[in-house]
Order: structure tokens, then C-alpha cells, then sequence
């Protein structure tokens, strides 16, 4: 499976900010000036195009008894940063889902949710014939479940997440420019929701991934293949990063 530039995975750039339109290059970084215009300009106080020159009608003087009317700078609001977010008191409501739903006590308890993503991939693998890549499926179900019991997933969450990696693991690779796409459209997605606190969840969705990479090496795969750039992946690693972080500081 080829990989995808770093630069256009949302989760590995961090939220750095995309200057390529769609279906444009990225912009030049060199200093270039733009191109001089050369087209011909009329004469001051003529209208061009006229059968006969007519002369343009002149702006009119500002008032100069007018007061100035000041204009308030008003300056965008700073990112958060992830120790703000993460220190940010609670409503009552967030405090009574601190943890984000119910989780197993076991590895074994997220069997269920985790095999709602490797089962049809395991139907299509034994279809075809493929015992090895059986066996890696039901192998990576069993540390899917181990990862997931770690990072105390709610099993909700852990079967969202298994079935959003799994339809991207059985999919085709996408283009750079589809990727590049993919990737303007999640951080315009993500902006929109989170605000100033975008690239504080980021980060938290980077740590997540970075931990899930280290037990699952073959996920790194996936991410870079379209995952990465999902927002739904990356607000489900955002959210267990946070909790992670809010426990940490709690102690527990």
C-alpha cells in the first residue's frame, strides 16, 4: 500500500494550515512578485471606449468637516492550547459523561463492537481463500480489543471507530489531489465545530494515533491511506485524548 505525504494527513501535519486550493498547486513559498499588468491605461479624466472621448465624471471631494469615524481592531481569538482545554471546568452535563459512556472491564468485552468492523473483512478474506490474511484479521481483532480496554474507549465509540477504519482498510487508495481535497475539507469541517479549540484537539488526536501505532503498526497504513484525514476518526481520537489528559491531571 503506497503512503500519503505527511503534509497531507490532517493528524500528521497538526492542523497546519492548507494553502492549495483544489485542484491547484500548493503556493509558491519563493518571493516572486506577481506579473506586472501592461495594459494600456486611459488618459486621467477620460472615459475609454466612448465613440468620442467624454470626460469621466469626477469623485467629489471627501468632507473635510467630517469626523473620522475610528475603526475598532478587533483581532481573532488566540488558539487554545491543549493544557486550556484540557484544565477547562466542566458543565454539569459533560461532568455526568466525564468518561464518555459505558466500558468493559476486559479486553474481551469489546469482542462485540470490535467485530462489527473485522467480520466482513474476515467473510471477504475466507471468500477469497486468503488464510493468511484470516489469520492477521482475527490476530488484529484480538489487539484491537487490548488497545480499546487501554485507552478505556466507551464501546460505542470503539465499534464507530473499528467499522470508519474498516470500510477505509476495504476501500481504494485515493489520489494526492483527492487527498489534498479530503484534507481542506476535514480542517474547514473541524473549524467550524470546534473553533479556537481545533488545533488543541488535534494534537490530542495525534497522541492518540501516535499510541495506536505503536501497538498496531498495520493502522499507520490505514490513516495514511484516507483514515487520517476522516473527521470522524480524528474527532473519536480527540475525545479520547482528552479524557486521557483530563484523568492524568486528575491522577486516576
Amino acid at each position: 500500500m503506497n503512503t500519503v505525504p505527511s503534509d497531507g494527513d490532517v493528524m500528521q501535519s497538526q492542523a497546519t494550515q492548507v494553502e492549495r486550493t483544489r485542484g491547484a498547486p500548493v503556493a509558491p513559498t519563493s518571493n516572486a512578485q506577481p506579473p506586472v499588468d501592461t495594459t494600456p491605461q486611459p488618459a486621467q479624466g477620460r472615459v475609454p471606449g466612448a465613440a468620442q472621448d467624454v470626460p469621466a465624471a469626477s469623485t467629489p471631494p471627501a468632507d473635510a468637516g467630517a469626523a473620522a469615524v475610528p475603526q475598532a481592531d478587533v483581532a481573532p481569538a488566540a488558539p487554545t492550547s491543549v493544557d486550556e482545554l484540557v484544565g477547562r471546568e466542566l458543565s454539569l452535563g459533560d461532568q455526568m459523561y466525564a468518561d464518555g459512556g459505558i466500558r468493559p472491564d476486559t479486553p474481551e468485552g469489546y469482542g462485540h463492537a470490535v467485530a462489527s468492523g473485522f467480520d466482513s473483512l474476515e467473510f471477504a478474506a475466507r471468500s477469497e481463500g486468503n488464510a493468511e490474511d484470516v489469520a492477521a484479521l482475527a490476530e488484529g481483532k484480538t489487539l484491537a480489543g487490548q488497545l480499546m480496554h487501554e485507552l478505556q474507549v466507551p464501546t460505542a465509540e470503539a465499534g464507530e471507530i473499528t467499522r470508519t477504519l474498516s470500510g477505509w482498510y476495504a476501500r481504494g487508495e485515493l489520489t494526492e489531489d483527492q487527498r489534498w481535497d479530503q484534507k481542506a475539507d476535514t480542517l474547514d469541517r473541524l473549524r467550524e465545530k470546534w473553533g479556537k479549540d481545533t488545533d488543541a484537539r488535534i494534537e490530542l488526536a495525534v497522541r492518540v494515533s501516535a499510541q495506536a501505532c505503536k501497538r498496531l503498526p498495520w493502522l499507520g497504513e490505514i490513516l495514511r491511506a484516507g483514515a487520517g484525514n476522516d473527521p470522524a476518526i480524528i474527532e473519536r481520537f480527540a475525545e479520547i485524548g482528552l479524557r486521557q489528559a483530563r484523568r492524568a491531571r486528575r491522577g486516576k
